[in-house]
Formats: structure tokens, sequence, C-alpha cells
């Protein structure tokens, strides 16, 4: 006998199918749907859309049209589904045809150079009054960031409204659709999801846009005003911590790709984080400019100071960068003063109990604006003299905090512990504080920015994961990304087709494991579960993790939504569950083979930087190694009297090591 598929009891949905019903009558209440749809829990979301099909009214055949519109293929199954079951009880299915209003006119804010802009869009109506479509765009992760409508506003109202705004341009369709589609691009590529009302602005990402390189870049500097050298320099380095380079060929006008490959790969590495970049001393007369600079930055656990000199030309107005030379790199020691690794920052966490209390303390704070949204929350930063670009990339200089929200949780950190101080004060300077105090904290420099780039889902995973490299003992920790799947047989079918893969079905999911050789061995490279509507990646530290995000994410852009970035709780090996053993009796020896291969051939902060195998080659790196392997004999002890059994034990890391090295012989 077959299975019933699930259902939501009707008289469960009944209220909010009788709010569709209502709302879907206007533009406004379309959105608002969109917007309670996008509250519900992801684990009954698509059950709670399926179930609503058992409603039949001509607004909910609508309803149906407008997921499909707004969410693509995710939601293709389900609406046909039920437009299928419409179609069968007499109802008209056909999609009304959607109304194009004549366009009036367009504003964008001068902030292009701040890697945001908002921006009004007004239609026509018949009766006169004008249907004002409003946007704040991001060229970074957040993308078309936010969306809402201001239905039959007045005509003379909006232009005073605008005139009144030194700050906003008039610009045409054509350029209000060429921002919007580069803002959604930017969607598409981190794979975070647009606000809600798409089926309202896909009319500006279908539009046929006919501006040449030429008319992008005079807008882009429209819309950036008028730069000093300094804030031109300053912008740069923002547009490539976020590979904005749409702005980057407005600024460098003159062969900007050969400046980037000659002079600034290095800030373009795949594992680079850019902590810091700023100009320094300015040189200029009325047309010309000289400007020093630096960059601080992170690669493979090595720290670099980078000094750079940008020549800039003043043409039309607007300063330009016209030559990038790297006049000096050098690597800081490790035990230096200015290495990242040993500045520490001071951190307070702390519960969130209300969240709309804790938002209007926010609004007291001067100079705070939003920097980035994050899988869970947001990343708020507050400046000593605003957001005026005299201060580039920065985690120190002109920063009073970092303020980060992250689910449940609230973070301050801060260089200056008595800003933390003021900081908390004013969190309880209310009856009701909106927070709940957790614990205090110092960490360096690099696992701070780690944390505020969203690669924890808590803060006390930033003191479990190492910073610097993979953790050593007995069993690495997995850092894992976590998608939502949009199109469960594309993700499939290009997965199931990476070279280098073993597949491993069980019931409702798949487990992949991608793996690379290494003297003729497997070592691990990354593991993908695929379950119906979700998706992890799982790797040994950041960098590979990198790696292999990069090259699933350029071909499932589309079909994936990334969710969030966690560590693993249980690591690699929580996959041998009895069951799992005795359906696949050699798994446990070639999940073995993979982990202890990708041991022996990586780098080691407690090896000196050297990976087993490098350690073997000298006396000093064998000494390192047989303490390394003393204290992964006493983790194994220690484990052992507490009950918990290693599933890689001590004698294991020895074989591998005689195994090698007699093969080498």
């Amino acid at each position: 006998m077959s299975k019933k598929p699930a259902r939501i009891p009707k008289y469960i949905l009944k209220e909010l199918a009788e709010d569709i019903q209502l709302l879907i009558l206007t533009n406004q209440g379309k959105i608002l749907i969109l917007e309670i749809i996008e509250e519900l829990p992801y684990e009954i979301k698509y059950l709670v859309l399926d179930s609503l099909s058992a409603f039949y009214s001509n607004n909910m055949v609508e309803f149906f049209h407008l997921l499909e519109d707004e969410y693509g293929k995710e939601v293709e199954a389900i609406c046909d589904k039920a437009l299928a079951k419409y179609a069968m009880s007499n109802y008209d299915i056909r999609k009304k045809p959607l109304v194009k209003l004549p366009f009036y006119k367009a504003y964008a804010s001068v902030s292009r150079h701040t890697g945001r802009i908002t921006l009004d869009v007004a239609w026509l109506n018949n009766n006169g009054t004008l249907n004002v479509e409003c946007f704040y765009l991001t060229f970074s992760a957040d993308g078309v960031h936010s969306f809402f409508l201001i239905p039959e506003m007045p005509i003379e109202q909006y232009n005073i409204d605008r005139q009144m705004l030194s700050n906003m341009l008039e610009i045409n369709e054509q350029e209000a659709a060429f921002l919007i589609t580069e803002a959604h691009n930017w969607n598409m590529l981190k794979m975070t999801r647009p606000a809600v009302g798409k089926f309202l602005y896909n009319k500006y990402l279908t539009l046929e846009v006919n501006l040449t390189k030429s008319d992008e870049k005079y807008l882009t500097n429209r819309l950036s005003g008028g730069l000093t050298p300094r804030q031109v320099v300053n912008s740069f380095y923002f547009a490539i911590k976020y590979q904005d380079f749409t702005f980057i060929n407005a600024i460098c006008p003159n062969a900007s790709s050969n400046l980037l490959k000659e002079s600034c790969q290095d800030l373009l590495g795949l594992n680079t984080i850019i902590l810091e970049g700023q100009a320094q001393q300015i040189f200029a007369n009325a047309s010309k400019a000289d400007v020093t600079a630096y960059a601080l930055t992170v690669a493979d656990s090595n720290c670099y100071k980078a000094d750079y000199r940008f020549s800039l030309l003043k043409e039309d107005g607007y300063w330009f960068i016209d030559d990038i030379k790297l006049e000096a790199k050098e690597l800081i020691s490790p035990n230096s003063p200015y290495n990242p690794y040993n500045i520490e920052v001071f951190c307070r966490v702390y519960e969130i109990l209300d969240l709309d209390e804790l938002f209007e303390l926010l609004e007291m704070i001067d100079n705070i604006r939003e920097v980035t949204e994050l899988p869970y929350g947001l990343h708020l930063r507050v400046f000593v003299n605003g957001e005026d670009f005299n201060y580039g990339v920065s985690f120190l200089s002109g920063v009073i905090a970092d303020i980060i929200i992250n689910g449940d949780e609230f973070v301050i950190i801060s260089r200056d512990y008595e800003n933390l101080l003021q900081l908390h004060n004013l969190w309880f300077s209310t009856e009701m504080p909106a927070l709940l105090t957790r614990g205090e904290y110092q960490v360096d420099l690099v696992a701070a920015y780690n944390y505020i780039e969203g690669n924890y889902v808590s803060f006390e995973d930033v003191l479990i994961l190492d910073t610097k490299n993979l953790p050593v003992g007995d069993e690495f920790r997995f850092v894992t990304t976590i998608y939502l799947v949009k199109d469960y047989k594309k993700v499939f079918d290009h997965i199931n087709n990476i070279p280098n893969m073993t597949v491993i079905a069980d019931n409702d999911y798949h487990i992949f494991y991608q793996y690379e050789y290494k003297d003729g061995d497997k070592a691990l490279l990354a593991e993908y579960v695929l379950g119906p509507e979700w998706l992890t990646l799982s790797a040994f530290g950041h960098a590979d993790m990198s790696l292999v995000r990069q090259s699933l994410e350029v071909f499932l852009h589309d079909s994936l939504e990334l969710d969030g970035v966690e560590i693993r709780e249980h690591g690699f090996f929580d996959i041998l569950t009895i069951e799992m053993k005795k359906a696949y009796p050699n798994l446990e020896n070639f999940l073995k083979e993979l982990y202890l291969t990708k041991w022996y051939y990586s780098s080691l902060e407690t090896l000196d930087g050297l990976s087993p195998l490098e350690a073997t080659k000298t006396e000093e790196g064998t000494k390192l190694l047989w303490r390394l392997i003393k204290k992964i004999h006493q983790n194994e002890t220690i484990n052992l009297n507490r009950g918990k059994y290693n599933t890689i034990r001590v004698k294991e890391y020895i074989d591998i090591i005689e195994k090698k090295q007699e093969k080498d012989k």
C-alpha cells in the first residue's frame, strides 16, 4: 500500500488562505504575501505551499502564478501540480498578462563608490498618479537588498521630494535597469536570495539594455560624485575586497585588468583576506596626483604588508587611477606585534531577548551603518567620523566597534576595551534589557575577522577551530557550508559528474566523497551530502573549503542558495553509524584512507608549518613529528578513560608514516 503524501489539514491553513485571497488583489498585497512566505520555517515551507492547493478560487490560481513569477524553478513542481488540479475543476488557469505602465522618471543616490545605492523608479498610472518602485541595491553579496512599492503617489509630491534630496541624480530607464541587473547578478553569484518583489522588478532584469561600456563607466562615475584622490584609492580597496569589477573598471579606465594582473594579483587570491587597505600620503596638483598606500593581507596562514603607489589623472572633473605600482612587499614575522595573529581584540557575547528593543537602542548610536547581511543576521560598524572614505578597508583605523547580529547571538568586537564598556552600558540602560550577557573574550584579529565574515555559526566556534590551519589531533574538525537546493536534478547531475568521486546512497540522501591523489593514495578534498531540499559541503579548513566552493558555485549559482557556514560538531566520521557499517562494510577503511592521507600531506602548525611528509626529511622535523604523535597518544588515552572511542588510533598514524617512508626508499 502506497504511503499517502504529507499534508497540512485545511483548518490550520484556512486563515492564511483567506488572507492570501484578499491580499492578492494588489501589488502591495502580493509583496506582503511573499514576505509571509519568507517567514515560514524552511522545514515546512514547501509543505505549506503544496497544501494551499486544497483551497479553490480564481484568486488562488493567481497566487500560484505569483509563486511561479517570484521563485521560478524552485517551486515549479508545486505550482504545476496545483494549477493542474484547478484546471481539472474547470478554473481558467491562464496567466493574466502583465500591464507595463509608461516610464516617468528614475533617481539614484550618489553613493556608487560605497558599493550601495538607493534607487526610485516612477511609472505613470492611467489616473495621472505614479507607482514608485524603491530599491536599496548593493554591489556585494546582498545584491537587491530591499524593495518596496509606493502606489498612486501624486506627481507633484514626487518631484518636490526628489528636488529636496541633493544626493540624488536623475537617470533613465536603461540606466536603472542596468543598476538593478548588476545588483541582482551579485545575488546569483553569491547565491543569496534577493529582496521579495521579483514578480514586479523582473521587467528590469529582462529589459534589453543598450548601454556601451563607456556609458556604464560614465554612469558609475556620475553616481560616485566628486571623490578626492584619497577617496578614490580607498574606494578602490573596497571594490577589490568585494571584487566589484564594474566600479574598478570605471575608476581605472586605462586597461584595468592589466593593472590588476601586474600589481594587485596578491589582493585577489582565492584565500586572501584583506584586513587593511588605506591611502597614506598624497602628492598632487590640479590635474595629477600620486598616492602612497598599503595593504595588510593574510594568505595561507602568512601575513604580508604591501606598499603601493597610485598615479591618478583628473579628466572631466573626475579623478581616475592611471597606474598602480607595487613598490614593496614583506612577510610579517610571526612574532611581530603587527602580525594580525598577535593583535587581540575584545569581544562581548550576548543572547538577544528582545530584537525590537535592541534595534531601538542601535538607532541611538551615531555613525553606525550596516556593512553586510550575514546568513543569519547583520554586520554593523560604528565609525569614528562616519563613512567619508578618508579611511579605506579597515578593521582598526577609524572604527569604534563591529557589531554582529547572528541568529539569537549578539556580539560586540572592539580594539578598545573602553568602547566595549560604553556600548555595554547602553544595552543595559533600560529597565528591561534587550540582551543577556553570555561571556567576554579576547581573540586574535584573524579569528574575529572570520567570525564577522559569517564563517562560524556561533562565537564559541571561534575558540574551537584553529584560525591558522587544520586542527591537530585524532579527528579533524569539518568546516561545513549549507545550501538550500532550488533545482535538485541539476545539482545531483553536476556533483555526480565531478571527477574522482565516490557515491553512497542512504534512503533520502546521497553522500559524495571527492578526493585527490597524493603519491598514488586518495586524500579527501570534500564531502557533499545531498538531500531533497538541501546540500552540505564539507572540507578540512577554510583553504580547501574556498577551493571547492568556488568550483561548485560557478556552475550551480542559480540552483543553490547559501544558508550558512558552521563547524561540524562530530567531525568527519559521524557518518559511521552501525546501520551504515552494515550496509557498507568497506566504508570505514575507505574514510580512514582519505583522512590519513590528507593528514600526512597537510601543513600543520605544530610542525612549524611542515606536513608530516616534510617533517620526516629533517632531524628537527622528525622530533616535532614524534612529539605530535605523543600528544595524539595522550589525547587518545584521555578519551578512552572518558569512554570515548577514537576512530583513528595512534598506531594508524604511525603506520602511515612508516609505510610512506618505506615507499620513498
